[in-house]
């Protein structure tokens, strides 16, 4: 339930045409998420199932673009102010996503370096973040941060975006 004075992330009230979600519905939002989880299930243990190394640097490109574009506006938890988590999650996807193509990145000069630089930038970036705690212990809520930290955090997403958008051509040989 939103707070009496909560906005939506358009400034709006929350409380415009808000409402809580009938047993009907919360059943039907449950079984969805069932199937939707058994329907993933299935996909990835079939045996055909199969993930290219492209799949996997592309992944880490998308979880940290999902990062600029939706969690650093604050807009996707505006109610709960959770989005340093979602943030923090990405960040770790991306980094386990750029963990399994690393060494085939460094297997060039050019490559390595920019496999040392991506690793850097990763590190910079999860300074940055725990500086407002970690998954483990929590996250400052996102509406304390000040537009200042919030900058610092986008400059450091930034800063990593760019040598972690060369990573496919440079792990195919593009």
């Amino acid at each position: 339930m939103p707070a009496a004075d909560g906005l939506n992330s358009d400034g709006t009230s929350a409380w415009l045409d808000w409402r809580p979600s009938t047993p009907e519905q919360r059943t039907q939002f449950g079984d969805q998420l069932v199937a939707d989880v058994q329907q993933l299930f299935d996909q990835v243990t079939d045996a055909d199932f199969s993930v290219s190394l492209s799949d996997i640097s592309n992944g880490a490109i998308g979880l940290l673009d999902e990062v600029a574009t939706g969690k650093i506006s604050g807009e996707e938890d505006w109610w709960s102010h959770t989005d340093l988590t979602d943030f923090a999650a990405n960040v770790d996807g991306a980094s386990v996503a750029f963990g399994n193509v690393q060494k085939l990145a460094a297997q060039s000069d050019e490559g390595a370096k920019l496999a040392e630089e991506i690793e850097t930038q990763f590190d910079a970036l999860e300074r940055v973040l725990a500086q407002y705690g970690s998954i483990e212990a929590g996250f400052t809520p996102y509406d304390q941060l000040t537009d200042a930290q919030r900058k610092q955090l986008s400059d450091a997403v930034n800063a990593l975006a760019e040598p972690l958008s060369q990573l496919t051509s440079t792990v195919l040989g593009l």
